[in-house]
């Protein structure tokens, strides 16, 4: 199988590159990544402005663009000569459940592969307690091997439904998991997360984003649950938007 990775930590990060290796085994695997840190990105898409690609290894490229640029410039130009079956987004450093995937580069990189018509897989993993020392030495083994042993699974799930969604994957980090879970319900976030105004000279400032920690008020029967409780998370996303049609009795001036 022919699979293009990619991500929103950068082409450097522990976790698509310990997915690389487990893949490599078996299949011709091809990464495509930011030249460095572009997490929470969502799926920016870069139309006017060329990316300057650089080979960082054996089927290792780094790009200056985003997550949504990588997937596409591996399955839209002829940089790669081989056609790809699968598109991975991943691993990536801290959980993508419920509201995280509207801002995960990581989903959009699944997101942008089904767009494109491929099947595709997001994989996330979460760590107990969030800190800048804990993500710096996250342990990927245990979930890239689960990838890696079911990968020809996940692809038939991912491919039954590349004409709509994609396929989610979330865990913590673990040496071992009890099994996994599809999720009824994705979890809805409430971030406490907030901005300030750091410096100030005349009419200008400088706006700093400050981290406030998040929850999950309705839990039960959710991803976010079943990744707490030791499993792993798979869920089907849709990658178009999804509405409702409106029913309201109101009257309208034209």
């Amino acid at each position: 199988m022919n699979i293009l990775l990619s991500n929103d930590d950068g082409y450097k990060a522990n976790g698509i590159n310990t997915l690389f290796n487990v893949l490599s085994k078996k299949h011709k695997v091809f990464m495509i990544a930011p030249d460095s840190n572009r997490s929470a990105v969502s799926h920016h898409y870069s139309m006017y402005v060329p990316q300057k690609i650089i080979k960082v290894g054996e089927n290792k490229w780094s790009s200056s663009g985003y997550p949504g640029d990588c997937i596409f410039t591996g399955l839209k130009s002829n940089l790669l000569s081989e056609k790809i079956d699968l598109v991975i987004g991943g691993i990536n450093h801290g959980s993508n459940i419920g509201t995280d995937i509207v801002y995960s580069g990581t989903c959009a990189c699944a997101r942008q592969g089904v767009l494109l018509g491929c099947p595709s897989i997001a994989v996330s993993l979460d760590v107990k307690e969030w800190s800048v020392e804990n993500v710096a030495k996250m342990d990927f083994t245990a979930i890239a091997d689960f990838v890696g042993k079911n990968i020809e699974t996940l692809y038939k799930m991912a491919d039954k439904i590349k004409g709509t969604g994609f396929i989610n994957i979330n865990a913590m980090e673990g040496e071992s998991y009890k099994g996994v879970k599809f999720p009824k319900r994705l979890g809805v976030r409430r971030y406490k997360d907030y901005a300030e105004v750091a410096e100030q000279d005349g009419d200008s400032c400088i706006i700093k984003f400050v981290a406030g920690g998040n929850g999950v008020p309705d839990f039960e029967d959710t991803d976010f649950q079943a990744v707490q409780e030791g499993y792993i998370s798979i869920s089907n996303v849709f990658a178009e938007p999804v509405c409702d049609q409106l029913v309201d009795d109101n009257t309208f001036s034209l």
